[in-house]
């Protein structure tokens, strides 16, 4: 390992232990992917928009969100219909269940993304990735949580495996000054797959097609924070993510790709800002809709379209501005605080979203939650559970850390990564709500969970590693500490 041979021989012992660790987590995911009778995360009638394209028959048998069902039947693909990243994935496992009549299992597609994640875990510790930081997001992406929904046919794992790769890229600094000859092959296959764990994420479906954006704003931020002159490598690098950035949300707009516009706005409206205005009344005749209608409209459109009660509203809605709706949220302080509570409400949850992991075998009457004793959410609801909106301070106080740091020229690499972090987190929060309103927000803030929890999984290796060095420091030991690369 190319990180061991430069560090003392406490800090080796650190790191040994951080690749012992990952190298162990990676092995128990793998485990857990391939589990008989399998785990995932159960249906709630959203699968179809991953299997019609990939070929899976995914008929809705069951109660929704309760159960997993392993093994569905091969179907006709239908590729172009509604083609995204995940779909691929799901047509590639497809690909192997052989034809019609055949069973495709979820532990095919479930062991490509674990496959991938693995490589890129691999890869970094190969290259000299410092291993208790690989270790600690390995920790976050491998909590049930998130790894479960790899045994399942949502996007969010499309999304799950480009955001922890293009978190451990950046940490390999591809973005540093001038170029270093030692490492110019490794930042060369860094910045091509940066692109590539871009369009991963971004073609996974509409809620993460900023996800290319907001990288390629990182990115920019970080080039600048650092005062590091543009390379070769970083023109292509911006190059490509602004092709990324631009043909994900068009893909989604006017492209092939499912979306459902009506309910979007629907949602927006009356399962959003109306829920929590100050005074609804108004923000309902701010967008052109009729007040009386607060009051008789539901607070869901499958609702509200079972009712027959859509007539009046649909014509304002298909207008609907998304930036007329975030200044009502912004103009209204009790609006910004009881969503900003909202939003912490379920970040906070031990549960990244509501659905069942078991099939109904193993269920009972009723889902059935998997947990784990070493499960990064439960340690992090017992350590952070009793201070207030622990979320929304961590990202202000990142925020103004890294404005520190850029101010003072102490930029590093660990700091492009908080940023993407940070940015990934807020624009999801700020995507979610103006998407969908409150409805469904659990299930929605699955990418801003997992930006939250790598946040607070890189704040502690940060904090350790300060900790460590001002010990060392006061011992005469040097400036030099067990984990001296986030410093």
């Amino acid at each position: 390992m190319i990180g061991a041979a430069r560090r003392s021989p406490a800090a080796r012992i650190v790191w040994w232990l951080g690749v012992a660790g990952v190298l162990v987590l990676t092995a128990r995911a793998g485990l857990t992917v391939l589990r008989e009778p399998c785990l995932g995360v159960a249906d709630n009638r959203d699968w179809w928009r991953v299997a019609e394209p990939a070929g899976i028959d995914v008929a809705p048998d069951l109660p929704k969100g309760f159960y997993v069902v392993c093994r569905h039947p091969v179907s006709e693909a239908e590729p172009l219909g509604s083609l995204s990243s995940a779909a691929l994935v799901a047509w590639g496992a497809r690909a192997g269940a052989g034809g019609p009549g055949d069973l495709v299992d979820l532990r095919w597609i479930g062991l490509i993304y674990w496959l991938a994640t693995a490589t890129v875990l691999i890869a970094a510790l190969l290259a000299g990735l410092d291993a208790p930081l690989l270790l600690a997001i390995a920790w976050v992406v491998y909590d049930p949580g998130f790894l479960l929904f790899f045994n399942s046919l949502y996007a969010d794992p499309a999304l799950i495996v480009g955001l922890a790769a293009a978190l451990i890229l950046l940490l390999l600094d591809p973005l540093r000054g001038p170029e270093d000859p030692r490492r110019g092959r490794r930042d060369a296959w860094a910045v091509a797959a940066l692109v590539v764990a871009a369009a991963l994420g971004g073609f996974s479906k509409m809620q993460y097609s900023p996800f290319p954006a907001v990288l390629l704003t990182c990115c920019a931020l970080a080039m600048a924070a650092a005062r590091s002159r543009p390379q070769r490598r970083h023109r292509l690098l911006l190059g490509g993510l602004l092709a990324v950035a631009v043909l994900a949300p068009l893909h989604f707009l006017y492209g092939p790709a499912p979306r459902f516009l009506d309910a979007n706005n629907f949602n927006a409206v009356f399962g959003g800002i109306v829920r929590v205005a100050t005074d609804p009344a108004a923000a309902a005749r701010a967008l052109g809709l009729p007040p009386e209608e607060v009051a008789r409209q539901p607070r869901d459109y499958f609702a509200a379209r079972r009712r027959q009660v859509l007539a009046p509203v649909l014509p304002a809605l298909r207008s609907l501005s998304r930036v007329r709706l975030a200044t009502l949220y912004l103009g209204d302080p009790g609006a910004m605080a009881r969503t900003a509570a909202a939003i912490h409400a379920h970040l906070a949850k031990l549960r990244t979203h509501p659905r069942g992991n078991y099939t109904r075998e193993e269920s009972g009457p009723g889902p059935r939650f998997h947990r784990s004793p070493e499960q990064f959410s439960l340690w992090r609801t017992r350590l952070l559970g009793g201070v207030p909106v622990w979320s929304h301070l961590l990202l202000a106080a990142t925020t103004l850390l890294l404005g520190w740091r850029a101010a003072r020229r102490r930029w590093r690499a660990i700091d492009t990564g908080s940023l993407l972090l940070v940015l990934w987190s807020a624009s999801q929060f700020a995507v979610a709500v103006l998407g969908e309103g409150f409805v469904n927000l659990h299930q929605h803030l699955v990418g801003a969970r997992l930006g939250v929890d790598l946040l607070v999984a890189l704040t502690a290796v940060r904090l350790v590693s300060w900790s460590a060095r001002a010990l060392a420091t006061r011992r005469g030991a040097g400036p030099a500490g067990p984990v001296p690369a986030p410093s």
